[in-house]
């Protein structure tokens, strides 16, 4: 899997009047890096939160059917309700030849689209294709690399990866790059509610007409418990601050956020990936795949013998 990273460069450069710093650079949301506990001090100090073993159980599915669905694609999680599942996978493929498998790409825009954010705030629209390059996520990059690349969000009605869709696109369009060939290397793998199947059952992807754009395997869905998708995308504390259109070109996203809930949700997220780590969880994941269809693979199958070891 290649390396999508970027050139080092200042962020910042002084004002030669001022002495002010003027922000120059993208805007990234902060996250720390819980690969670097050292680093986190007495943020993380007292009891390590309860996590009982159903939450993991139900995390640990849903997370291998991600990855089975996922073509041994990137997996970008979008937003902050899938952070858990970020954070729990980063765990359980550091120690395997994929820990670099997942990026977190905190953005939040159901509603508006790109072109009314074009129309009424272009800075914040070229803040997130800055961002968006630093990731190596933009149209080139992703053409360049010729590698998939898997969106996963938490999905309602699909509205933040229409928007995201239309970014992408309408981005490969302005620079005149082939948008077949980006619409063949991007999946969108929506986790959704469980409920019964039916005929009349409501189905995101159904009324998603800007899905014509991609063949039809680049889109699937992995359910989960209601109550658990409920409180991981709407009441669980969050490691970092929400990220919509007006703070996409915003330098304060680039700075630690040191809210008690913002804290309550790293010390949570730390546990999580430090669980993820553990050999006990890696081998139940390495049984948790072998339920999958992933296991025709031969990168899948030779993930699951690492994560045995």
């Amino acid at each position: 899997m290649p390396i999508r990273a970027s050139p080092r460069r200042p962020d910042y450069e002084e004002h030669q009047i001022s002495g002010e710093p003027r922000y120059t650079g993208p805007v990234k949301p902060f996250r720390w890096d819980l690969s670097k506990p050292e680093q986190l001090g007495t943020l993380v100090e007292g009891a390590a939160p309860s996590v009982s073993s159903g939450f993991y159980d139900l995390l640990r599915t849903c997370c291998a059917r991600v990855l089975a669905f996922s073509d041994n694609a990137l997996l970008v999680f979008v937003g902050r309700s899938p952070e858990s599942l970020f954070d729990y996978l980063s765990g359980l493929l550091a120690w395997t030849s994929y820990p670099d498998r997942c990026c977190l790409l905190n953005i939040s825009n159901r509603h508006e689209t790109i072109s009314s954010i074009r129309d009424e705030d272009p800075d914040a629209l070229h803040g997130m294709q800055e961002h968006l390059r630093e990731l190596r996520l933009d149209p080139q990059s992703i053409i360049s690399d010729a590698y998939p690349v898997a969106f996963v969000d938490f999905v309602a009605d699909g509205g933040t990866f229409a928007h995201l869709s239309e970014l992408l696109i309408g981005w490969a369009r302005a620079e005149r790059l082939n948008v077949k060939t980006l619409c063949g290397l991007v999946r969108f793998i929506g986790i959704t509610q469980a409920m019964k199947t039916s005929p009349n059952t409501w189905r995101w992807q159904q009324h998603a007409p800007w899905l014509n754009d991609y063949p039809p395997s680049a889109v699937c869905n992995v359910s989960m418990p209601l109550d658990l998708w409920s409180w991981l995308a709407n009441y669980q504390d969050k490691v970092s601050e929400t990220n919509p259109p007006e703070r996409w070109n915003d330098p304060a996203m680039k700075l630690p956020p040191r809210f008690d809930n913002n804290l309550a949700g790293l010390r949570f997220a730390l546990q999580v990936y430090n669980d993820g780590r553990s050999t006990t969880h890696r081998r139940r994941f390495a049984t948790e795949l072998s339920k999958t269809t992933g296991m025709r693979h031969a990168w899948f199958r030779t993930l699951a013998l690492e994560l045995k070891k």
